[in-house]
């Protein structure tokens, strides 16, 4: 959307007018010739004067308008672009948490089996600290 399409429905306004006092200003020297009143013709070239500065002023607001609305839609898109790169970052966080929860593959070897425990000798006891401390004495 541009300012173009903002304007145009005040262009052919713009432009009816400029053709409307061009058409007075021919009236006005017609009447002239003619010895008419000319105070009338005066008066609407002034009336439509008036209308033309209104819509040059109208022109001026659409415009401050459309500046405001392009800044707008540049935040707006600056916003999604940020938007965006924080979706990507969090999938990307996702799809590395999802591949380090996931069970291993099948097609790998299992896990070596943990070494076998020492077979204990029903009646003994494990030595203990204080145990071989008193044989060392005695040795």
């Amino acid at each position: 959307m541009g300012l173009g399409a903002d304007i145009t429905p005040y262009f052919y306004q713009w432009s009816t007018t400029i053709f409307n006092i061009f058409a007075m200003i021919m009236q006005f020297l017609t009447h002239k010739r003619q010895g008419r009143d000319i105070d009338t013709t005066k008066s609407d070239i002034r009336a439509l004067n008036g209308t033309m500065h209104h819509h040059d002023d109208r022109i001026r607001e659409l415009g401050k308008e459309n500046a405001e609305l392009k800044k707008l839609v540049e935040d707006q898109a600056s916003e999604i672009a940020s938007l965006k790169a924080d979706r990507e970052t969090h999938q990307t966080k996702i799809a590395r948490l999802e591949k380090d929860n996931s069970p291993p593959p099948a097609s790998s070897p299992p896990p070596p089996p943990a070494p076998a425990a020492k077979k204990k000798t029903p009646g003994y006891a494990e030595p203990t600290a204080s145990s071989t401390a008193k044989r060392r004495e005695v040795l």
